[in-house]
């Protein structure tokens, strides 16, 4: 039996992650290939810690962020991502390690933060939804909701610039294969875009699960 894909999608907060995970899920559904839903911060006793961080109703440092976020992470590898790919279902995780690089490295050792998430696997094809900051805060504002800690653009802008660095710079850590898709047009058009890359690799030969630390599984 072949092993699931395991699909990471990445990018700023207000970039629709969410939506273009779940809509990828629904697609996938509608071709017959099954596939879980996932996403970071877990829903895990780590991952409501995190949550509450993001929220500013907890303080800690981002040396703490990363290694909550680190921490959750390998419960959910552990739990939920490995056990599911090798049952030959694919993952679609809606933000993974990439996230911790790009929001806490701003401010933390990144030699460090590719260290704690050395037990990670490595994608097999990582979609960065590259959207202009401007556009991602009129998002984020129009929710109606209290922002979260790293929602201000100054902030989001050092993230994007991380992020496009490690994609280009880290392209063997960040995934076996990157999509950047232009986060612009509408989600119909968005999530077209994700589809066309997407839908091929799951009737390809996938090569062995491999973690950051050069470890293979399966």
């Amino acid at each position: 039996m072949s092993r699931g894909l395991f699909i990471v999608l990445e990018g700023i907060d207000g970039s629709g992650l969410s939506t273009q995970a779940h809509s990828l899920h629904r697609t996938l559904a509608r071709q017959g290939q099954p596939s879980v839903l996932t996403k970071e911060p877990t829903t895990g006793p780590v991952g409501k810690l995190l949550r509450r961080a993001l929220g500013d109703q907890l303080s800690v440092s981002e040396e703490t962020m990363g290694l909550l976020f680190a921490a959750d992470r390998r419960e959910h590898v552990r739990q939920t991502i490995l056990p599911q790919l090798l049952e030959g279902i694919h993952v679609i995780c809606d933000r993974y390690y990439l996230s911790s690089l790009a929001y806490q490295s701003r401010t933390v050792s990144e030699d460090w933060l590719w260290h704690i998430n050395s037990f990670a696997l490595i994608p097999d094809v990582t979609i960065f939804i590259n959207l202009p900051v401007q556009e991602a805060m009129k998002r984020i504002d129009s929710r109606g909701l209290e922002r979260e800690v790293y929602e201000e653009a100054s902030i989001l802008n050092a993230i994007r610039n991380v992020f496009c660095r490690l994609l280009h710079e880290k392209a063997e850590r960040a995934g076996k294969r990157i999509m950047v898709v232009d986060g612009r047009p509408g989600i119909r058009d968005v999530a077209a875009c994700i589809t066309k890359g997407v839908l091929p690799l799951t009737d390809q030969q996938r090569s062995p699960l491999t973690t950051l630390g050069g470890d293979v599984i399966g």
